[in-house]
């Protein structure tokens, strides 16, 4: 399974997107280090900043100072492990 708790793609007010339930997960793969992912999302709920998202990388709350809340998304600066692949989850 590469992702968990993700509903069909949707478009809204010109944003094509998939809604994620309270709590999702997605299984990534990069190059082992410091990497950095952005996960857009549109604030169509509420502002980014209000609504509390905590991330977690395999099973391990983030700092809040690893990640960067922005108008429309978040940037995660994640140390992935020598095998390149985490679970990126999150719940909100």
């Amino acid at each position: 399974v590469s992702q968990i708790g993700f509903h069909a793609q949707e478009t809204f007010a010109g944003h094509t997107f998939r809604w994620s339930e309270p709590q999702a997960a997605v299984r990534i793969k990069g190059r082992p280090g410091r990497v950095l992912v952005r996960i857009d999302s549109p604030a169509l709920r509420a502002p980014l900043s209000e609504i509390g998202t905590q991330f977690y990388l395999d099973g391990v709350r983030m700092s809040p100072d690893a990640v960067v809340v922005g108008r429309d998304g978040y940037v995660l600066c994640l140390e992935l492990p020598s095998s390149g692949e985490a679970i990126l989850a999150w719940a909100c």
